[in-house]
């Protein structure tokens, strides 16, 4: 009987003086009350043990069930208590332990799944935003870069133009990739001839750039004079002398760049007034003046 519980195969070693135990009396039950390993006899496998009721008793080590350090017991699967009238109103009432457990993984299960598909929701947002963003990215991308094409920039020089303002946005490789297929693809667009010519030019001239503005922000201090009201918008629909007066404040009598032909696109609405010429293009957002210079 002895042997049964907890292991057959327990050692005396196993245990040391100061071990709280308990002892197993039958399958369904052990002792009530502890007691302390005194000393231990590997060599004839008994342990000394001073129980707290009959003293001091040389057990066989098969027979305890060691308390500290803590081993556990066996855990309980059934009910072995008597049957009663009060554990029958019990179950009927307030149910088995069983059913409690089944119910409540039950309710885990269905929080486990209601956090899922929150998390579910909100990856599918931060992707929707992601996407948004890297769209709203890639149009101003290809706008600027078509900026570029149109003044007749190579993709080298766009690259450079570009570089500062997407620099902390996108990779350095998507934005040199970018830049190369949408210039690409755009010196094979049809293009849409300008509303006006440059017009004869002196020979041996040249096209100093005054100002150059692609950003709504440039447009901020316009004020149309023939009502179109004020910035971008009443720019690009305000008579063209009035644009070139606007432009023509950052002519300070030196120019920039200067240029062999004029910048402008094929696409580029193009006015000449005097030694200036504009260009404009609505769609794009831009719009730039220059000045013819003889050499």
């Amino acid at each position: 009987m002895a042997g049964l519980y907890p292991n057959k195969g327990a050692d005396a070693a196993s245990f040391t003086p100061g071990d709280v135990v308990k002892y197993y009396i039958n399958e369904r039950e052990i002792s009530p009350y502890t007691g302390r390993v005194s000393e231990v006899h590997p060599g004839i496998q008994k342990v000394d043990v001073e129980w707290q009721v009959g003293g001091n008793r040389r057990m066989d080590p098969t027979e305890l069930i060691m308390v500290t350090p803590f081993q556990g017991t066996s855990p309980v699967t059934e009910d072995t208590g008597y049957s009663s009238y009060d554990k029958e109103v019990s179950k009927e009432n307030y149910g088995t332990m069983r059913q409690h457990m089944k119910e409540k993984a039950k309710k885990v299960a269905a929080q486990t799944a209601g956090v899922a598909e929150e998390m579910f929701g909100v990856r599918e947002l931060a992707k929707k935003v992601a996407s948004d963003f890297a769209g709203g990215v890639v149009d101003k991308l290809a706008s600027d870069v078509l900026v570029g094409v149109e003044r007749g920039l190579s993709d080298i020089q766009i690259y450079q133009a570009l570089y500062p303002k997407y620099a902390n946005i996108c990779s350095d490789d998507f934005m040199r990739a970018a830049i190369q297929k949408i210039a690409a693809f755009s010196s094979q667009s049809p293009q849409t001839p300008g509303k006006y010519s440059v017009g004869n030019v002196p020979p041996g001239a040249k096209f100093g750039e005054i100002v150059f503005m692609q950003n709504p922000q440039d447009f901020s201090g316009f004020v149309s004079k023939s009502g179109f009201g004020k910035g971008e918008k009443a720019f690009f629909e305000s008579p063209d002398d009035e644009k070139i007066k606007y432009l023509s404040q950052w002519d300070h009598g030196d120019v920039g760049e200067v240029r062999d032909k004029p910048s402008h696109g094929s696409s580029d609405t193009v006015y000449r007034k005097g030694d200036y010429v504009l260009s404009y293009n609505p769609s794009l957002g831009y719009a730039g003046l220059e000045r013819i210079v003889e050499e």
